[in-house]
């Protein structure tokens, strides 16, 4: 219904809480489904889904989830070129316990929180610095991300200046944090 009303160039579900990584998954195997012909077109399994935004603001995505949009940021048939994730806080790492280093964005979770590992922040970093990333705006704010998150992705961003191990991204123009 929300793909009808926007069409198929910008999906979004701002606001509709994903339950966990497998959801967020679902959306993204979703997305991809919207290549020609749709998912019974024996072209769609090639040929680049038309959606170039996607809208998970307000979704719950946790860092697992964030490990699943990387993949799919990674998929060949992927032509998102912005993604919105802002206020998603489960996203990010709660450190309060880390004296230098506090959330950038206080969120309180409790032991009832399914997922708040982190990885999310160094699996998407991962997935900017491929140049099979077509994504040129990332949307963090309000995420709850810490030092190593925001670092991780300044590096993607960047490139590594201190190694040169890794360029920086190829087509990334911006992440709002």
């Amino acid at each position: 219904e929300r793909v009808a009303a926007n069409g198929p160039e910008r999906v979004s579900l701002r606001g509709r809480a994903l339950a966990d990584a497998d959801a967020v998954q679902a959306v993204c195997d979703a997305v991809l489904a919207l290549g020609p012909g749709g998912p019974n077109d024996g072209d769609s399994m090639t040929s680049p889904s038309p959606t170039v935004t996607l809208n998970l603001a307000s979704g719950n995505v946790c860092g697992a989830g964030a490990s699943r949009l990387a993949a799919f940021l990674l998929d060949p048939r992927c032509a998102v070129r912005e993604l919105n994730l802002l206020d998603n806080p489960r996203l990010g790492v709660h450190l309060a316990e880390v004296a230098d280093c506090p959330p950038a964005h206080a969120v309180e979770h409790t032991e009832s929180d399914k997922v708040v590992d982190g990885l999310g922040c160094l699996a998407l970093a991962a997935a900017l610095q491929s140049p099979n990333c077509s994504l040129t705006r990332l949307n963090l704010g309000g995420c709850g991300l810490t030092c190593g998150g925001v670092s991780a992705l300044a590096s993607a961003l960047m490139g590594d200046g201190e190694t040169r191990s890794r360029s920086p991204s190829p087509c990334l123009l911006s992440i709002n944090l």
